[in-house]
């Protein structure tokens, strides 16, 4: 007959490795999920902003840049826009170009 120590140190390490297991798929889907998170709410401002500034600079009046609520980089928004408006690039002007050349 085995010792009682032994059938409990064996019964406690499979306790202990179910719950590393589910401890480490639990935190790798945690880190998975906020991670595409923060991804999405840094590189989705970077697009939308690259796209934009492509547009100016092939000469369309695109509409003012804006981000969703959530998304890093807000506080550029209110200066490019600016920026843009000030060297002449906005929708009204594109609307009223394009009228023009009708």
């Amino acid at each position: 007959m085995e010792h009682p120590y032994f059938v409990f140190a064996f019964e406690y390490q499979k306790v202990i490795f179910n719950v590393f297991a589910i401890t480490t798929v639990f935190t790798f889907v945690l880190l998975s999920i906020g991670g595409l998170i923060l991804s999405h709410r840094v590189a989705g401002p970077m697009y939308k902003f690259l796209n934009h500034m492509q547009q100016v600079a092939q000469g369309e009046a695109p509409k003012p840049l804006s981000f969703r609520e959530h998304d890093y980089f807000q506080e550029l928004v209110e200066p490019y826009n600016i920026i843009v408006d000030k060297k002449g690039f906005n929708a009204k002007d594109h609307n009223s170009i394009t009228k023009k050349a009708q």
